[in-house]
């Protein structure tokens, strides 16, 4: 298992040098903090890399989570209803693979 110290916090800083210190949604420069784009297990050595990081503000970092988790709820209701991951991919705009990655990493198939 890859440990968070220092990878996390070198590339953290990296990053918010990389964003000029700033929030990359509203511009903020209070409260940064560091977001992974792309849920990469933490065993996976790339997971805190420079490239897979996005300099946030606490509260645009909450945003972002709290309409991640509204979005998966929706997709699993669609899925409880029958539709498949290509129908929830057109109605929601997103890549058919994109839907079957979220159900997997938060459900397991299903």
């Amino acid at each position: 298992m890859v440990k968070r110290g220092n990878n996390l916090v070198n590339n953290r800083k990296s990053r918010w040098a990389m964003d000029n210190y700033k929030c990359s949604q509203c511009g903020s420069t209070s409260d940064l903090q560091v977001h992974h784009k792309d849920c990469i297990p933490r065993n996976v050595s790339n997971n805190h890399s420079v490239s897979n990081l996005i300099t946030l503000c606490r509260s645009c970092h909450r945003q972002l989570h709290s309409k991640k988790l509204e979005r998966n709820r929706y997709i699993k209701t669609l899925r409880s209803d029958g539709l498949s991951y290509r129908q929830i991919a057109r109605m929601m705009g997103l890549k058919d693979e994109t839907v079957w990655e979220i159900c997997q990493k938060q459900w397991g198939e299903f």
